[in-house]
């Protein structure tokens, strides 16, 4: 099982070391709010151990002002991984890599939310009061996950600390 697992992950280029979790968000880079953002960079901060891994953005300036914000937070912008885009179903086999999917919030996952999903990759979100803002927690509350829901960004950082302790122990 292990070598499966490092396989699937060298095959994405990520580290192989199983003290490594993977935290990851593949909706396109508009979607990441400052706000969320931040909150990423302070389940880095708390959690040595996780890398982040988002797509790559269509202009690489971004990723630069990415990885820019993230070492002015103190994470060393070998932390912030971008994955190349390519074709679907190898896209979606990268969700076997991921250990936790963190969600964007204002407009969460629709159809990443489902690919996650498929892919074995739990999601961690904090709803927003629109529809849009509500569409990852709702399926998350149909598959009775609703401990994946954080009230609070408080809480989101929270969480996602602790499914990074648990995901070490592993």
């Amino acid at each position: 099982m292990q070598d499966c697992w490092a396989a699937r992950r060298l095959e994405f280029g990520l580290p192989t070391d199983p003290r490594i979790v993977v935290l990851a968000n593949f909706n396109n880079v508009d979607k990441i709010r400052a706000r969320v953002f931040d909150t990423w960079m302070r389940i880095l901060s708390a959690r040595p151990e996780t890398l982040l891994w988002l797509i790559a953005p269509h202009d690489p300036a971004v990723s630069t002002r990415l990885k820019q914000h993230a070492q002015s937070r103190g994470i060393h912008a070998s932390r912030i991984i971008f994955a190349p885009r390519m074709e679907r179903s190898k896209h979606l086999e990268r969700y076997q890599a991921v250990d936790l999917y963190l969600d964007t919030h204002v407009y969460t996952a629709h159809t990443t939310a489902a690919d996650a999903l498929w892919g074995a990759a739990p999601i961690l979100v904090t709803p927003a009061p629109t529809f849009q803002g509500r569409v990852s927690a709702s399926l998350l509350r149909s598959l009775h996950a609703p401990w994946l829901v954080a009230s609070s960004f408080k809480a989101r950082v929270c969480l996602a600390v602790c499914v990074c302790c648990v995901c070490c122990r592993l």
